[in-house]
């Protein structure tokens, strides 16, 4: 084992260049992962962090169409568990004192029990959870509750429903105080109490002074009271919400809680597994630049691995050498990698960096050990199998042709191919396997998103095997690149042909790199522009005709809209104030302010809008959820009632109104709004301004903010915008969420960079005795440079070539992809003249990255090297 150490730790120590190119490019491709992954945890879990109070994850009330709701419900895909509630008051009294008006009035909540316990509705601190078949009715008592009445687990309560169940409902446009008809009898029950509840979820509600029975037991308590009939749902988390908001609005009005569901919308589920993705390709890149430092520099030790051979080493301590080599590398990068992507992630958190966009800010920083421990140890193993071909190789050398100098090529030839092979397939299938088994993509993979997938990752492996298993080919289009170059420098054009031709496998590892990082930035560039795209499409539609004016302090709506009528510049006005959530966001709308002539001109249209209680749908809630026009959306009114609103028209005419921005809305009539849900249109805090036809939006903006603050002083405090103004900002705000994918292109870049530099160093110490001659028969350092410069531009040329054109193949699928993640109506609108950017940036870092070898290149002794 001393051998085996003390040769190890000089091949290490003696090359600590190769030793830490090899180390930084396992440290960097697990960086990046870990670093993706621990942000993405803690984004969601910062951004889910608000309210203390427990909700369930959605709450639904059944229309009057459903007759069994909770065997409905357990049908739907995507709910996961479903319990019956209702909460209201009850008096607390003690076992026979008589009853009387100081009994103390209490929260009560009736849940079914076992499904409660399994939606995590409460935690039991003390005693045991609630038998829902006891004869006598158990109740858990609140912590708060407990210490006030001094209740312990055993002990018996009265619970009766109070003595006067009056409801506000809202009623033909007023909140109205509502009792029962006839005054119903008094009804109590003796109850024991199972056990005491923690202080968190609804055992934190009224200040812990709750009580919580089973829901059949409270259902006969609260006979003859109407207490409305509401369900708590638990979520499938692999099923998507969109899919799930769409079975329940046939027949429910729910609500979903917000927190839960923090980044699993559409749009938010495309961004996380783009970024999860391109931490993929970055862990690829890294793996590769080993794979890459390992196939070299096994030409480099054939001699020595002969040499060794020759003076009695056995088979089995060469290949303990390498094994120890290999674990120092892969273990030294892997916690350097681990350390460094945990670093990576709190720095990006402190600069309000997330997976979710830019702006967000994270208080604290929770390590998900579960998810960056696996991905660390998926890194450091596959660097690990680096080893495992040169292993192989001993027991096919040839020891005496090597130490003749017969057998130093061979490395280059055949033999390599198996490693090639080898390193193609680790890199390009096992590793995108391993990685989705680790990290699967968020949300539902339906057949056409699969398809897009591994579509692309097809790409990706073509992209990683093809050039490593065909080098030869790649050598052509070199040495074609390289002639224009020896018309110029006859001499450093010539050694770079020369090297091109006689090292198509150096000049294959190269190019795949810089392909990688070029084929994403093209792919990324693409999935920006289809963005942007469909953003000017529903600009169009929605925006660039309109001004906003926002922070308005409530003034008061028949004014302000008339003030704003009557100049020439404005054709008619949005209320944007009318606003409830049931169960997404719908705004009032006043018809008789609109502009003539829009959406609502038609009678009949105008007249189902006003009389039938019409919905008109915004475009993207309408394709979320699956809505056309004669769907029924399923509402909860002011009265406490589901009832069914039928859709009339899907349009983003009307009704967008900025900060905060919604897309997902729809429309009903400010009459039908104050009638059904008592939301007054008398004042109003934002407005949409409908220009009149040709008018210039920057001229109207000026005159309409000069009527205002002669309408108001207060306008001075307003925010005016016009709708060209909201649509850039909203192309400024996607091109600044997706610096991350910057980021992490710009540290794939640095790991191909690496790569390059690394291959040029190993290059250097395998042509050491050309090089020397050539420097021996005078060839000057500047001769030496340009032709490293020259293999650097071809590499440059031909990588980022390939990777433009890849790229620009994959981002029709990248684009696919996102629609069905997103449900946005993506345009294909192509690369662009991105394609010329990358191939000059390829050359540019490919350049940049062998300057540093090229000049060591030039300090060789070509006496030394000539006589080694």
């Amino acid at each position: 084992m001393s051998l085996v150490r003390t040769i190890a730790r000089r091949s290490l120590l003696t090359r600590p260049l190769r030793t830490a190119l090899a180390m930084t490019g396992i440290a960097a491709g697990i960086a990046i992962v870990v670093g993706i992954f621990a942000l993405d945890h803690n984004t969601v879990v910062g951004l889910a962090s608000g309210g203390d109070e427990w909700r369930a994850d959605i709450e639904v009330s059944p229309s009057v169409k459903v007759l069994d709701p909770r065997a409905d419900l357990a049908e739907i895909p995507g709910v996961a568990d479903v319990s019956a509630f209702f909460q209201s008051e009850a008096e607390l009294g003690a076992v026979g004192v008589p009853d009387d008006d100081a009994r103390p009035r209490v929260r009560l909540f009736a849940l079914e029990a076992a499904a409660a316990t399994r939606i995590g509705a409460y935690r039991v601190a003390r005693g045991r959870g609630i038998d829902p078949s006891a004869l006598e009715g158990e109740v858990l008592v609140g912590a708060g509750l407990a210490e006030k009445a001094k209740l312990e687990p055993g002990d018996r309560i009265v619970l009766a429903r109070p003595r006067r169940a009056a409801r506000k409902l809202c009623i033909e446009g007023k909140i109205q105080e509502v009792s029962n008809e006839t005054p119903l009898p008094p009804r109590e029950r003796v109850f024991s109490v199972a056990g005491i509840l923690a202080r968190e979820k609804l055992g934190r509600r009224a200040n812990a002074e709750v009580l919580i029975v089973d829901y059949a037991v409270g259902r006969e308590l609260f006979e003859g009271v109407r207490v409305g009939e509401t369900f708590l749902v638990e979520r499938d988390p692999t099923v998507d919400v969109e899919r799930l908001e769409s079975s329940l609005g046939a027949s429910y009005s729910y609500e979903i809680n917000r927190n839960v569901i923090v980044g699993e919308a559409a749009d938010e589920r495309a961004f996380r597994n783009g970024v999860r993705f391109a931490g993929l390709l970055a862990m690829i890149l890294g793996l590769y630049v080993v794979f890459h430092t390992l196939s070299i520099a096994l030409v480099e030790r054939v001699r020595e691995i002969a040499t060794l051979d020759a003076l009695g080493a056995s088979r089995r301590q060469i290949a303990g050498i390498f094994l120890a080599e290999a674990l120092v590398l892969a273990g030294g990068g892997t916690l350097l990698g681990l350390g460094g992507g945990l670093a990576l992630a709190r720095l990006l958190l402190l600069a309000r960096i997330t997976t979710l966009g830019v702006g967000h800010t994270i208080a604290h920083f929770v390590i998900p050990w579960g998810a960056v421990l696996p991905l660390a140890a998926v890194g450091g193993l596959v660097a690990l199998l680096g080893s495992v071909y040169p292993v192989l190789r001993l027991g096919r050398l040839r020891t005496a042709a090597v130490l003749r100098g017969d057998d130093a090529l061979v490395a280059e030839d055949g033999s390599m191919k198996g490693f090639r092979r080898f390193a193609a397939l680790l890199i390009g299938v096992a590793v995108p396997a391993l990685y989705l088994a680790l990290a699967p993509a968020i949300g539902e993979l339906d057949v056409t998103l699969a398809i897009s997938l591994f579509a692309g990752g097809g790409v990706l492996a073509l992209l990683v095997g093809l050039p490593l298993l065909a080098p030869e080919a790649l050598a052509v289009f070199g040495t074609a690149l390289t002639r224009p170059f020896a018309r110029l420098f006859p001499f450093s054009g010539l050694l770079a042909r020369r090297a091109v031709e006689e090292r198509p496998g150096r000049l294959a590892v190269s190019v795949v790199g810089l392909a990688i990082v070029s084929a994403a930035f093209v792919a990324l560039h693409g999935m920006t522009r289809s963005l942007a795209g469909e953003v000017r499409q529903w600009g169009d539609e929605s925006l660039v005709d309109k001004l906003f004016i926002t922070r308005m302090n409530a003034q008061k709506w028949p004014e302000i809209s008339a003030a704003l009528t009557a100049l020439p510049e404005v054709a008619g006005v949005e209320h944007g104030s009318m606003r409830t959530y049931a169960p997404f966001l719908v705004q009032g709308v006043d018809v008789e302010r609109l502009a003539p002539g829009g959406l609502l001109a038609d009678p009949e249209l105008r007249r189902r809008f006003r009389e039938e209680r019409g919905l008109v749908l915004s475009r993207r809630i309408a394709a979320d959820l699956g809505y056309a026009v004669g769907s029924e959306v399923q509402i909860r009114t002011g009265r406490g009632v589901v009832e069914s609103f039928p859709v009339i028209a899907v349009s983003d005419a009307l009704g967008y109104i900025p900060h905060p921005d919604e897309r997902l809305y729809g429309l009903i009539d400010s009459e039908v709004m104050r009638r059904e849900f008592c939301v007054s249109p008398a004042s109003v805090s934002r407005i949409g301004v409908q220009l009149a036809p040709g008018v210039d939006p920057d001229a109207a903006l000026a005159a309409v903010r000069t009527a205002m603050r002669e309408f108001t002083p207060r306008a001075k405090e307003w925010r005016f915008e016009t709708g060209v103004f909201v649509r850039d900002y909203i192309l400024f705000d996607i091109d600044r969420d997706f610096v991350v994918f910057d980021i992490i292109l710009g540290l794939s870049a640095l790991l191909a960079g690496i790569g390059l530099m690394n291959g040029h160093f190993l290059a250097a110490l395998e042509r050491t005795k050309e090089l020397g001659i050539l420097r021996a028969l005078g060839a000057s350092g500047g001769q030496i440079v340009g032709m490293v410069v020259l293999e650097a531009i071809v590499t440059g040329l031909i990588g980022g070539a390939l990777g433009a054109l890849l790229g620009a193949a994959m981002t029709p699928l990248v684009i696919e992809a996102l629609r069905l993640l997103s449900g946005l109506d993506l345009p294909q609108t192509g690369v662009g003249g991105v394609v010329l950017v990358v191939v000059g940036g390829a050359v540019l870092l490919s350049i940049v990255a062998v300057l540093f070898p090229a000049l060591r290149m030039t300090r060789i002794d070509s006496t030394r090297a000539v006589r080694e």
